[in-house]
């Protein structure tokens, strides 16, 4: 059985490259340049370390170029169709209970240097990402749509 080639994957951004850069010189120069902040900077040096492997906030879609960034919108699974015809562009407006419960999220990707807009629909359940949609591009109003009806919780 073949693997199934990833369609988004997560890569360094340009801002992750210069807080990552900035995170070594400082632990570099505190460690060997003034040795009474030398255990600061072996600090500085180990959280670099340790947040190489995590620290992505970029996004490279398959068969597009440049990178993206994300936001989640946690919408309600009962809503399914009317948001993928949303989507689709089959459906112009999108309206939403915000009283219904979640179970589906929507990934949307945005491109800053032309501004281009996709939005991606998964199944969610069992905090696991369920079926995976493939990937729509929607306007600014769409984006702006699914940002304002995402469910404001009261933390």
């Amino acid at each position: 059985m073949a693997k199934k080639e990833k369609t988004v994957r997560q890569v360094y951004s340009l801002s992750d490259i210069a807080l990552l850069a900035g995170m070594l010189a400082v632990g570099l120069a505190l460690s060997f340049l003034v040795p009474s902040m030398a255990g600061l900077g072996y600090t500085i040096l180990l959280s670099w370390v340790l947040m190489i492997p995590f620290w992505h906030h970029g996004y490279r879609i398959a068969g597009q170029k440049g990178v993206f960034s994300m936001k989640e919108i946690l919408l309600a699974r009962e809503c399914k169709d009317d948001i993928l015809a949303f989507l689709d562009g089959k459906a112009d407006s999108l309206e939403y209970n915000p009283r219904m419960d979640g179970g589906a999220l929507v990934n949307v990707y945005t491109r800053r240097k032309d501004g281009r807009i996709l939005a991606q629909y998964f199944d969610y359940a069992e905090f696991a990402k369920g079926i995976e949609y493939e990937l729509h591009e929607i306007s600014p109003e769409k984006k702006n749509r699914l940002i304002e009806i995402e469910p404001k919780t009261k933390w």
